[in-house]
C-alpha cells in the first residue's frame, strides 16, 4: 500500500488492506530497491488478471545467484546448475490465484554439484504464508543426462517450493542440486497456488 502526504502510518497497522488499484513494480535485488511502471491497463480496475508476467531468475533470498533458475543451501558447497533457457511466467486471476509455467532448459555451462535441495522461489508468498506447506498445486518433467521423472512440487516455507520424485523403492525423495551433472538437462514446470495478499 503507498500512503499519501497527510496520512499516519501507524493508524494502518494490522489493518487489512481492500485493493482498488494496481501498478506494475520490478524489484531489483541487487540494489534492494523497485522500479515502477504505468501504462494504459493500471490502475482501479482488473486488467491484471488479463497480463502475462515475467519472473526474472536470481529470486531467493542471500543464497541466491544472479541468472540461477534455483537457488542451493550454503552455495559454496553446492552449486545450482546452470541452464540456457530460463522462461517463468506468471498470472494472477481475480480471485488472487497465481497460475505460473516455467521452461527451463539447456547447459550453461556450470553443473550442479552437492546434496543441497533445489529451491523454487515462488513471485508471491503462499496464502496461508510462510511455514504453512499448504496451497500448492503442482508438478514437473525433469530430464537430466542420467534420469527422466515426473515430480510434484511441495511447498517449503511458503516462499519456494521442493521438487520431489520417487525413486525405485517407492520412496519420495528431493531432487538435489547433484541430480543435474554435465550435459543437457531440462525442467517443464506448471503449478498453482494462492497469493498471501495481507501480511
Amino acid at each position: 500500500m503507498i500512503l499519501s502526504t497527510g496520512l499516519t502510518l501507524a493508524n494502518w497497522t494490522s489493518k487489512p488492506i481492500t485493493q482498488v488499484g494496481w501498478i506494475k513494480a520490478l524489484y531489483t535485488y541487487s540494489s534492494l530497491s523497485y522500479t515502477f511502471a504505468i501504462d494504459t491497463t493500471t490502475g482501479i480496475n482488473t486488467y491484471f488478471a488479463q497480463q502475462m508476467f515475467q519472473l526474472p531468475p536470481g529470486q531467493g533470498d542471500f543464497n541466491a545467484t544472479v541468472g540461477k533458475c534455483f537457488t542451493t543451501l550454503v552455495p559454496s558447497f553446492n552449486i545450482s546448475p546452470a541452464f540456457i533457457d530460463c522462461t517463468i511466467t506468471y498470472q494472477i486471476d481475480e480471485n488472487n490465484r497465481v497460475h505460473l509455467n516455467a521452461y527451463i532448459g539447456g547447459d550453461g555451462g556450470e553443473d550442479g554439484s552437492g546434496n543441497s535441495e533445489m529451491r523454487f522461489y515462488y513471485p508471491y508468498e503462499t496464502a496461508s504464508g510462510p511455514g504453512s506447506n499448504q496451497g500448492v498445486i503442482g508438478s514437473a518433467y525433469v530430464k537430466t543426462p542420467t534420469l527422466e521423472k515426473i515430480a510434484h512440487i511441495r511447498d517449503g516455507n511458503g516462499e519456494y517450493g521442493i521438487l520431489y520424485w520417487e525413486n525405485p523403492l517407492n520412496t519420495m525423495v528431493q531432487m538435489l542440486s547433484g541430480d543435474f551433472p554435465d550435459g543437457n538437462r531440462q525442467v517443464i514446470l506448471s503449478m498453482t497456488y494462492m497469493m498471501r495478499d495481507n501480511p
